[in-house]
């Protein structure tokens, strides 16, 4: 079964303890851009009891978690990259709150190292914003509501 890759400390930080919540992470980077946290005292190792939920999620994905509030918002591909996914997990259960396949096509070449949802969603607390190459640009409401989609063309790679 495919499994959405993400770079396991920022899991593990997002989901093994608590951010501020005027401390949100709407970007690669967080706040700052930075991949920097101001929070202090945060673990530096866990153990399997300290975990508070895993989640099965869809396809397979590279992105970062975008995090506002108690939403993370994630991209993914489906069927080889046929389809491009956006979906929000409940940041307190691992649940998944809503998710929509935003495009369906014929995938373009993609290396195992940058698939075809690799790019990170951002947002304001407004719209969540998802970048997938030729899959396009999509805006989107906390709750899931696909606000809006740019077809921005075919992306060539070498």
């Amino acid at each position: 079964m495919p499994r959405l890759f993400i770079p396991a400390l920022l899991l593990c930080f997002t989901i093994g303890s608590r951010v501020p919540a005027e401390d949100n992470w709407p970007r690669l980077g967080g706040p700052s851009g930075s991949s920097h946290t101001t929070e202090t005292g945060l673990p530096l190792q866990w153990t399997a009891d300290q975990v508070p939920w895993k989640s099965e999620l869809p396809g397979f994905g590279q992105s970062a978690p975008c995090i506002w509030g108690d939403q993370i918002f994630l991209t993914t591909a489906l069927d080889g990259g046929r389809q491009r996914m956006v979906f929000a997990v409940d940041r307190d259960s691992g649940r998944i709150l809503w998710k929509d396949v935003c495009w369906t096509g014929e995938p373009e070449p993609s290396h195992v190292m940058n698939g075809h949802a690799s790019s990170t969603c951002a947002t304001n607390g407004k719209v969540v914003i998802a970048f997938f190459g030729r899959g396009g640009l999509h805006g989107y409401s906390l709750d899931g509501k696909r606000l809006w989609s740019r077809d921005l063309g075919r992306f060539e790679g070498p």
